[in-house]
């Protein structure tokens, strides 16, 4: 806590505040099989916590606890919210109607910063302020191990699973802005779905994308040479009218992202997976075989680790795990590195 220079003290520590914490955990375990050589064992744990920031010190209803896109989002401790709300002024702004057509659509308008001076509006920059995406508290964690055995071989097999909370993807941000992900290659041209239409220079194009959106109130065109305020238009009807164009893939992702207008919702999305964490297949060699080597145990096992995700919501095969600290409240990812298996060989002699 910052205080007054003229007190001569520079700061002090306070208690931050109360959390209310209120959640389940509990651990099953059972022997499925158990049957002559063959046996089955399994534990499932999970666990589940819901909390909420009861208050702050004094004169503070909003903490911050980590910073995205520079500070363009934050994750924050709320009074009355989720400790680790997201927040963000670079939402996508929303139409506002009594036409349930139109209300809550997004809003592109005029951008003086996008490529072909039209993109998608933030929150901020349409007087809507920041949003509240979420959280990045999970629903709840579980784990599964199974062990198996039959005779002198053994097998385990553990997934584990986060379900829930949100993450936000510089990789994701920067990889569309540049074209690198599968995700932006839909319009590029007519087999991937691109418009065909001809641009202001007279050029004919096969890449044009329609953004669905209602255009900003206030958004003038020259319509039979009169200005024409389009607000309030889906996007696709002002194209079908003649009004505007299609926008080129390269620009709609490029403004979708970019840093002077880009939206960092669109890079803010569920984070959810299910790991394949660890697989191993043993062998206990026989007593019989050992006896020559004076050897009492002998156990070969091959081991992997991290093998891969059997589900995931993470865009664009960022790895799920990535995250750019273990710091609570820490949301984002930053070119983290690449998802990697682990594979070994262990062998235990006992003599």
């Amino acid at each position: 806590m910052v205080l007054a220079a003229e007190s001569g003290v520079s700061s002090k520590l306070v208690n931050a505040g109360r959390i209310q914490n209120k959640g389940v955990e509990f651990l099953i375990t059972a022997t499925p099989i158990k049957r002559g050589k063959f046996e089955w064992n399994t534990s499932i744990n999970f666990s589940r916590n819901r909390n909420k920031v009861l208050e702050l010190v004094e004169g503070t209803d909003t903490y911050t606890l980590g910073l995205g896109f520079g500070a363009d989002v934050s994750s924050v401790a709320r009074v009355g919210k989720d400790y680790g709300t997201i927040v963000t002024s670079y939402a996508f702004a929303t139409y506002e109607s009594s036409d349930p057509k139109l209300n809550g659509q997004k809003v592109i308008g005029a951008n003086s910063s996008a490529e072909g001076g039209i993109a998608y509006l933030r929150s901020g920059a349409y007087n809507q302020g920041s949003k509240e995406l979420g959280t990045v508290m999970e629903k709840f964690l579980t784990s599964n191990i199974n062990s198996f055995r039959y005779g002198n071989f053994t097998a385990t097999v553990q997934a584990d699973a986060k379900i829930g909370g949100l993450m936000s993807s510089a990789t994701h941000q920067y990889g569309s802005s540049t074209g690198a992900f599968a995700f932006t290659l839909p319009g590029r041209n007519t087999e991937l779905g691109g418009v065909t239409f001809t641009d202001d220079q007279g050029v004919v194009r096969t890449d044009g994308i329609i953004p669905q959106g209602v255009l900003a109130n206030g958004f003038m065109a020259q319509v039979d040479g009169a200005p024409k305020d389009l607000g309030g238009m889906t996007y696709a009807d002002a194209v079908t009218a003649g009004y505007v164009k299609p926008i080129p893939a390269y620009a709609y992702y490029y403004n979708l992202t970019q840093w002077s207008s880009g939206i960092r919702e669109y890079s803010t999305f569920e984070n959810s997976w299910v790991s394949l964490r660890e697989v191993s297949i043993g062998y206990n060699v026989p007593a019989s075989l050992l006896n020559k080597a004076k050897i009492q145990s002998l156990r070969v096992s091959l081991i992997g680790r991290n093998l891969g995700y059997l589900y995931t919501t993470a865009k664009g095969g960022v790895n799920p795990e990535g995250l750019y600290s273990n710091k609570a409240g820490e949301f984002m990812e930053y070119g983290g590195l690449p998802f990697s298996r682990n594979l070994g060989v262990s062998v235990n002699i006992g003599l």
